[in-house]
C-alpha cells in the first residue's frame, strides 16, 4: 500500500513539476510590454535585482517578479545587469529584456554641433540637452579651456558632428570627444597640405577653415575662397572678409554690416589688421579644413557672394568692382521686378 501511495505522490510531484515548467516556459515567452508602443525603462546605478524587478511589477510591466528574479539568479546573471535606459518594444519577452540588461543595450541619445556655430552656441546646445549630466553650467570659458587642457581659446576647437551618448554622460565628455575628433582630422590633413602655404601651424589652418566655413555654404567654392585667402596672405594684403568683422562686433551686429562697422577697431577686423584674426570664428567642417590646407590654384585675389550663395572671383580690383556693380544691379532688378 505504501509503495502505491509513494508512486501516486511521485506522479503528482512530476505532474506539478511539468506544469510549473510549462508555466515558466510560457511566462518567459510572454511579452512584458503588451502596449503597441515602445516604452522607456530606466535602471538607476546601485539598484538591486529585487528592487528593479519589484519596480517593473509596480509599473505593470512584469508579472510574477519573484519568478523573473529566480530565473536571473538561476542563470547566475544577477551581477551582470547594467544600469541605464532601456527600450521595451512591443512583444518583448522577459528573456529578450534580460539579454538587453546583460549586454548593456541601453538607449543612445544624440547631440549635433552644427557647422558654422560659435563655441558659445555649441555650449548652449550642450547645456540645453536634458540627457547630459551638466557640470559646466557655472564654468567660464577659461575654466572649460583649463579642464580640456587647451592651449588656445575655445572658439573653433570642436568638430561639428552628431555625437551619441547614454543618459548621464558628462557634458565635458562631449566636448573632449569633439575636440579629439577635430585634432585627429587636423593631424591627418596637415601632412598632405599644399606646398608654399603662408601659415606654419595647424591652428592657423583652423583659423582659415573657420573663415571659409562662414564665407560659403557651397563645398565647390571653398577651395577657391581658400586660394584667395592664401594669395592675399602671401602678398601681405588685408584679407577684408566680412565674417571676421561680424564676429568681432559680437552682440553689436544686428544683421546688417555697415560701412562704419568696417572701421571698428577689433582684433577680428581684417579690414584694419593684416594677417589672420587671433582665433577661429566658428566650428569648421571637414570640407573647410581640407580646403584651408589644399587651396585651389589660380590668380584671383577678390570674391563677392551672390544672392544664390555662389561667389564671383576676380584677379583685379577693377574686375572685382565690376562684379559688385553687376551683383547690385541684379539685386535691384530682382527687387523691383
Amino acid at each position: 500500500m505504501q509503495s502505491k501511495w509513494k508512486a501516486f505522490f511521485g506522479l503528482v510531484a512530476m505532474f506539478c513539476i511539468v506544469i510549473f515548467a510549462m508555466f515558466c516556459h510560457w511566462y518567459l515567452l510572454t511579452p512584458i510590454n503588451a502596449s503597441t508602443t515602445a516604452q522607456v525603462y530606466e535602471i538607476s546605478e546601485g539598484t538591486t535585482l529585487r528592487e528593479w524587478a519589484q519596480d517593473l511589477h509596480a509599473k505593470q510591466l512584469l508579472d510574477h517578479p519573484w519568478l523573473f528574479e529566480g530565473y536571473v539568479r538561476l542563470l547566475g546573471q544577477a551581477r551582470e545587469l547594467k544600469a541605464g535606459e532601456y527600450e521595451l518594444v512591443p512583444d518583448m519577452a522577459p528573456t529578450d529584456f534580460l539579454r538587453k540588461l546583460v549586454d548593456g543595450d541601453v538607449i543612445e541619445h544624440a547631440i549635433t554641433l552644427v557647422e558654422g556655430w560659435t563655441a558659445k552656441e555649441a555650449l548652449a546646445a550642450i547645456a540645453a540637452n536634458p540627457f547630459l549630466k551638466h557640470g559646466l553650467a557655472n564654468k567660464s570659458a577659461q575654466d572649460i579651456q583649463t579642464l580640456l587642457n587647451l592651449n588656445h581659446p575655445l572658439e573653433g576647437e570642436f568638430f561639428p558632428d552628431t555625437y551619441h551618448f547614454v543618459k548621464g554622460t558628462h557634458d565635458l565628455a562631449i566636448l573632449k570627444v569633439a575636440h579629439e575628433v577635430l585634432t585627429s582630422h587636423l593631424n591627418d590633413l596637415w601632412p598632405s597640405r599644399s606646398v608654399g602655404l603662408s601659415y606654419k601651424t595647424p591652428y592657423q589652418a583652423l583659423i582659415v577653415a573657420s573663415i571659409i566655413e562662414k564665407e560659403s555654404a557651397l563645398p565647390a567654392d571653398r577651395k577657391k575662397i581658400s586660394g584667395v585667402i592664401q594669395r592675399r596672405l602671401l602678398k601681405n594684403m588685408y584679407l577684408q572678409v566680412d565674417p571676421t568683422v561680424i564676429y568681432g562686433l559680437g552682440q553689436d551686429y544686428q544683421g546688417t554690416l555697415h560701412a562704419k562697422d568696417l572701421k571698428r577697431v577689433t582684433p577680428y577686423n581684417t579690414y584694419r589688421h593684416k594677417g589672420l584674426p587671433p582665433t577661429p570664428i566658428a566650428l569648421a567642417s571637414f570640407s573647410s579644413l581640407e580646403a584651408s590646407l589644399q587651396p585651389a590654384p589660380g590668380n584671383s585675389l577678390y570674391f563677392v557672394a551672390t544672392d544664390k550663395g555662389r561667389h564671383v572671383f576676380s584677379a583685379s580690383l577693377k574686375a572685382h568692382d565690376k562684379a559688385i556693380r553687376q551683383h547690385l544691379l541684379r539685386k535691384k532688378h530682382d527687387s523691383t521686378g
